[in-house]
């Protein structure tokens, strides 16, 4: 019985060959995209999803207006991450990551990998399975972490932790540090693409980096909120308090003598303090090269003003002591000081 019911289906089959290489061919077409639909989408939602915490993690974005339209960012710049962590309650923990391609070395081996920079809870707040040596260690600046990859082209079945390695800026300068642990590689769907990982204090010394300039820009910074209502309200307070802090700034700009005596002296801690504070906004904070402003001034410029405006002493030739005793008279009084006058 079974014999004649299948010599029936290949005589039927052989009768419409075309048709049924047809239908073949689509009912395969059809598999595949499903298939392929599927993996697509898979991939898509598990994306970050390897964290435990990942639903307790947001991500502050920026947005710009483009044409009429808003943009949005995912790089902050750099204070935000002080700023919320000083300004806004409700937040757990604050964590700032950047990335750079640089150079990583160990003995002859100097290969250009993906460096990784965080803050030290990183690793408390992302998951990343330790396969070797502890995340603990990421908490010390001195160490860096390395991926299953980096470990066996560098070290092939060597152990690497407690190993040194060396990571190089873009000035060519060396930066050495010793190998804390060993995680797995970073699946495909996840925010994070380094290889290597570091504190972010590394970073900011390594690019003399100044942490409290708005127009420094990092990658990412990530809050961690527990409580899912209190993010909205985070998001408001983060709304208008960061653009009502930058346009405080936006168009004051300050500048201040150095007041150095030589090439070799340095600016007193006022100056800093005022330089760092206002450098927090979009503004400027400058301070001289030279002693003061008035090296930057050409002498015909500062004649104009005075009557008449009279030398007692030569210029010398450097921009901390090129100074011209000079009795400026301005209407009936007279006024002498040392005034730094720059030689073109």
């Amino acid at each position: 019985m079974f014999t004649n019911y299948l010599k029936v289906t290949l005589r039927n089959l052989a009768r419409n060959l075309l048709f049924v290489i047809i239908n073949i061919i689509a009912l395969g077409l059809a598999l595949s995209i499903a298939i392929v639909a599927y993996l697509n989408h898979k991939y898509d939602s598990d994306w970050d999803k390897s964290h435990v915490m990942a639903e307790e993690i947001y991500k502050v974005n920026f947005t710009h207006e483009i044409q009429g339209r808003q943009q949005s960012y995912g790089a902050t710049p750099i204070p935000v991450g002080n700023f919320i962590g000083e300004n806004i309650s409700g937040v757990e923990a604050v964590i700032r990551f950047h990335g750079t391609s640089s150079p990583l070395k160990l003995g002859l081996n100097n290969f250009s990998r993906n460096i990784g920079y965080a803050d030290p809870g990183f690793m408390d707040l992302f998951t990343f399975p330790i396969v070797k040596g502890s995340a603990e260690a990421f908490k010390d600046r001195q160490n860096i972490l390395i991926d299953e990859t980096i470990a066996s082209a560098y070290f092939g079945e060597e152990d690497p932790v407690g190993k040194i390695m060396s990571i190089f800026n873009d000035n060519g300068e060396e930066f050495t540090y010793t190998v804390g642990a060993v995680f797995e590689d970073l699946p495909l769907n996840t925010s994070f693409q380094f290889r290597v990982l570091t504190q972010f204090d590394n970073y900011l010394d390594m690019w003399n980096v100044d942490e409290s300039r708005w127009r420094t820009w990092i990658a990412a910074t990530f809050l961690h909120i527990p409580n899912a209502e209190q993010a909205e309200t985070v998001e408001e307070l983060l709304e208008g308090m960061v653009p009502a802090h930058k346009r405080f700034y936006a168009h004051a700009v300050m500048l201040m003598d150095s007041d150095k005596s030589s090439a070799y002296s340095h600016i007193n801690d006022t100056k800093k303090r005022l330089k760092a504070e206002f450098n927090r906004g979009p503004g400027f904070a400058w301070v001289t090269k030279g002693r003061e402003i008035e090296n930057y001034l050409r002498p015909e410029l500062l004649t104009k003003s005075p009557e008449t405006v009279q030398a007692v002493t030569p210029a010398e030739e450097n921009d901390w002591c090129r100074c011209q005793r000079r009795t400026l008279r301005i209407g009936s009084s007279a006024l002498k000081s040392s005034q730094r006058i720059q030689t073109y």
